[in-house]
């Protein structure tokens, strides 16, 4: 999670130097933060890994395909927003990234 926080804060000052607005800012902060959200689908232990073979680096390589049916999936996102994902930021990134209604319930 580190990592993604960290590229969502490069995002984030990337934007606010080429001048986005409010809105855009935002909206880069959140992409940095989804852009490995396809990693969820590999085993944790292959992450972890230095020197990966073959099969290992296959499934690394999948974490974009992962990541793009999930995203393209706003009801995943949703009903997985209390155990996989952050539940606020689930619900920002549906309704502000992907300009979708919330249907799912934050606490």
């Amino acid at each position: 999670m580190f990592h993604s926080k960290r590229v969502s804060k490069i995002c984030e000052q990337i934007a606010i130097e080429t001048n986005f607005d409010k809105d855009g800012v935002d909206q880069m902060r959140i992409d940095g933060l989804m852009h490995d959200i396809g990693k969820i689908g590999i085993d944790e232990k292959v992450l972890e890994y230095d020197i990966l073979n073959n099969e290992e680096w296959s499934d690394v390589k999948r974490h974009v395909e992962i990541g793009n049916r999930i995203l393209a999936s706003v009801n995943e996102i949703i009903r997985c927003s209390d155990s996989q994902f952050d539940p606020v930021v689930a619900k920002i990134f549906v309704e502000n990234v992907l300009g979708k209604t919330w249907e799912g319930t934050v606490n």
